[in-house]
């Protein structure tokens, strides 16, 4: 899994409203602040957390499908743009989630190492029943990189939850080219396998793995 899964990471705004109420009583008992100014401040946090819940309830999906439409189509251009325009989803939405988008742009666009990071930080952050999601995307960047290690890992649980495995296949295959548990003909099973359920750079990555194998 992702070095940096293991380390404490937090996502700040969880702190906002346990932070504002010390200094909400610091301000009533140590400084003295009548109640009547303490008590409408103290409402203002909670009730700003609740209006970003609603705004990032009825604003996340229709960023995801405009999302995954300009992904079909290749937009990396519009990808971008779609992101650094989302300023106020950006602040309220998981952060995982969109830390995940990132990752996948910086991806696309051929920044590799950035991605990674990028990933291993939506990894760190997403809830652990949330991470499924993150295992293909993070697989790819790994492979990217070169770090055959984590790919292995990623690549065999990626196979175990998908549906259709056929990408995951590849990259399995993959770790088991260029890794140190080499296995060329486990390899050239799942490639095999993989027949008919690829695409695009997956498909690409899938040949260019079984000319390495009967080269």
């Amino acid at each position: 899994m992702p070095r940096s899964a293991s380390g404490l990471r937090v996502d700040a705004r969880r702190a906002v409203i346990p932070l504002s109420l010390a200094l909400l009583a610091l301000a009533a008992f140590g400084f003295h602040v009548p109640w009547f100014i303490v008590v409408p401040l103290g409402c203002i946090v909670p009730l700003g957390y609740l209006g970003a819940a609603v705004y990032a309830s009825r604003t996340l999906p229709g960023f995801e499908r405009e999302f995954n439409r300009r992904t079909m189509q290749g937009d990396v251009a519009g990808l971008w743009t779609l992101y650094r325009d989302a300023r106020w989803l950006r602040l309220v939405a998981p952060a995982y989630r969109m830390r995940a988008k990132l990752g996948l742009i910086l991806s696309l666009r051929g920044e590799h190492r950035n991605a990674n990071r990028v990933l291993d930080e939506a990894w760190t952050l997403a809830p652990k029943h949330r991470r499924a999601e993150l295992i293909g995307p993070l697989a790819r960047t790994k492979y990217a990189v070169g770090d055959v290690d984590e790919l292995l890992a990623l690549a065999e649980q990626w196979r175990q939850r998908a549906l259709f495995p056929g990408a995951a296949n590849v990259y399995l295959a993959a770790a088991l080219i260029d890794g140190p548990r080499r296995d060329p003909e486990r390899a050239m099973e799942l490639l095999v396998e993989a027949d008919g359920q690829l695409s695009g750079s997956d498909a690409e990555l899938a040949q260019t793995l079984r000319a390495k194998l009967t080269a």
